[in-house]
């Protein structure tokens, strides 16, 4: 299931990419590129967590993937969202991070 950021639209995907409204609101949505997969918008609260916690994080991750910092801006404030690649960055460097806080 993934949801629609800007109205209450949820989408069932069969896997084949072909998507049914499963129910909506009285607006018909055109916002197809805002459907975010529900592990992506976890991992982005994860991450907007990590960086609410000190100042300039959000410099540093858009260091390590090599993005300028209004990208995370964005990606965090729901305005885009990052590309599958960026997904998998993402989780490697809150794994390293989560690893040398615990040490």
């Amino acid at each position: 299931m993934l949801k629609c950021k800007t109205c209450v639209y949820i989408v069932k995907s069969d896997f084949t990419l072909n998507f049914s409204i499963v129910s909506f609101s009285q607006m018909p949505c055109l916002s197809y590129d805002l459907l975010v997969p529900p592990r992506t918008e976890q991992l982005l609260r994860e991450l907007k967590a990590w960086c609410d916690q000190k100042h300039g994080r959000q410099s540093e991750i858009a260091r390590y993937l090599g993005v300028p910092r209004q990208a995370i801006n964005n990606w965090l404030g729901g305005r885009n969202w990052p590309t599958g690649e960026q997904v998998l960055a993402i989780q490697e460097f809150l794994t390293l991070k989560r690893k040398t806080d615990n040490e």
